[in-house]
């Protein structure tokens, strides 16, 4: 009984964490591409950020990052690249935030981590390109600090323009929430022990990702699914997996909805 209280209140409590989005990073990014997705250019018109944001609708937006040696800017070796964990970017709508995964806004060397911008632009004035500077600095080992920003000069050059349009405008990003009104997703058992299954009632059809990251936000498990209309399943394996609470996520690229799974072997 007493385990039973334990899970349904650590649920509810990672429920209640989940209104705060967090990103996944884009674990596919090269020693030579630094950052994802590449500034705008004119060179580049499909770079930057490719959504649009509408007034007084909810929003949300990822740059991934991946500090390595490889950076041009010096020759000595990179800790990780660290951002403030508030005032980080400048130009943001009012109304908008981010956070960072990793959570203290730390990544590490030979590591990928993300920014998610996030929120509802409430300001008429800011209607039209909102140009996003992303603020930080490079640690380096064993001392030395350098500030950068993206977009930047030298290894990712352009602009990261936000365009913010008029109240009810089309092109506009859909709100993560919205997605619950076409799809519905849970798993049973849970909790389980080796292999649960994920339940997906869907009224529309399409590519999905399905992932499954652990409580600190790293990403244990991806896959791209066809999602029919009506009743589909996704068979997880987490035998190999530690006990404990995971979030798993399906997300149509824009839009994502995130569950919590409970592994217990006891």
């Amino acid at each position: 009984m007493k385990r039973l209280l334990f899970f349904c209140l650590a649920i509810l409590f990672f429920t209640v964490q989940l209104t705060a989005q967090e990103c996944t990073p884009n674990l596919e990014l090269t020693d030579e591409e630094v950052v994802d997705p590449f500034p705008f250019t004119d060179d580049n018109p499909l770079g930057g950020i490719s959504d649009t944001a509408c007034l007084n609708s909810y929003y949300e937006f990822s740059v991934s990052l991946s500090p390595t040696d490889q950076f041009p800017l010096t020759g000595a070796d990179i800790a990780n690249i660290q951002l403030p964990l508030t005032g980080a970017i400048d130009g943001l709508p009012v109304g908008m935030q981010y956070n960072c995964n990793p959570p203290d806004c730390i990544i590490p060397s030979d590591t990928v981590g993300c920014i998610l911008i996030y929120g509802t632009p409430t300001d008429p004035a800011d209607i039209g390109a909102n140009d996003l500077v992303i603020n930080g600095q490079i640690n380096f080992d064993p001392a030395g600090v350098l500030p950068i920003a993206f977009p930047n000069a030298l290894i990712a050059p352009g602009n990261y323009f936000l365009y913010v349009k008029e109240e009810g405008s089309s092109n506009c990003l859909v709100s993560t929430n919205e997605l619950e009104q076409f799809v519905r997703i849970s798993n049973r058992p849970n909790p389980f022990s080796a292999i649960t299954t994920i339940d997906i009632q869907s009224d529309i059809s399409g590519i999905f990702a399905f992932a499954v990251s652990n409580t600190l936000g790293q990403q244990i498990h991806s896959q791209k699914v066809q999602i029919f209309e009506g009743e589909n399943q996704i068979n997880f394996d987490g035998s190999q997996l530690a006990e404990g609470m995971y979030i798993y996520t399906l997300s149509d690229g824009q839009n994502r909805i995130a569950k919590t799974m409970v592994i217990s072997r006891r």
